[in-house]
């Protein structure tokens, strides 16, 4: 088995989430790599810093023998399908409550056009 190594994981296109920090300014992250993270004064600087910050953490990674998780395509993670178990009450009540249901509409069908108003 080839060992994959720091070159390798470069390579990879882990997803930099970007939010504002508490303390002012921005903060970017690495979700699939837990605890790295930069905070900068902007925008560009954390991400130019979270590249380095990608780098350090997974030498570290590497040198302790560390599991590193690879990164997570849309497709693996979002299968555009999801169960949800609700109460008899709460089903029926969205039938009372919400005309479209109460005219025949189907639930599924009710909450797939629904949703994207709350996203």
């Amino acid at each position: 088995m080839k060992e994959k190594n720091l070159n390798y994981y470069l390579s990879l296109p882990y997803k930099i989430v970007l939010h504002p920090a508490e303390e002012g300014g921005c903060a970017a992250e690495i979700p699939e790599l837990p605890g790295c993270l930069f905070q900068g004064e902007t925008k560009e600087e954390a991400l130019e810093m979270i590249e380095d910050a990608k780098i350090t953490w997974l030498e570290a990674a590497l040198e302790s023998s560390r599991e590193i998780a690879k990164p997570v395509s849309k497709g693996d993670k979002f299968s555009g399908k999801f169960v949800l178990r609700i109460s008899k009450s709460l089903h029926h009540g969205m039938g009372t409550f919400s005309p479209s249901l109460s005219s025949g509409i189907l639930s599924n069908t009710h909450l797939r056009l629904s949703l994207p108003g709350f996203l």
